[in-house]
């Protein structure tokens, strides 16, 4: 992600157990649970950089997600 200067990057097929927060070098993972059947699980990769910008993170359904961040 730092090759192609991304701030913000969506994942699909998180395999963690419950929502949470990881700091991982330059970004933080935000992530979802997966489902009952351990699969469909979602994230967000966010640059430290930007990562108070970010409002709120809905992870509305297996498919969809959203995050809300707070503009200047």
């Amino acid at each position: 992600m730092a090759g192609y200067k991304l701030h913000l990057a969506g994942v699909q097929d998180v395999r963690c157990d419950r929502e949470g927060r990881v700091r991982a070098g330059d970004f933080n993972f935000i992530h979802g649970k997966r489902n009952e059947i351990h699969q469909l699980g979602r994230g967000f990769f966010v640059h430290n950089r930007i990562v108070s910008a970010v409002k709120r993170v809905e992870f509305v359904s297996d498919r969809v997600s959203n995050v809300v961040l707070r503009g200047r």
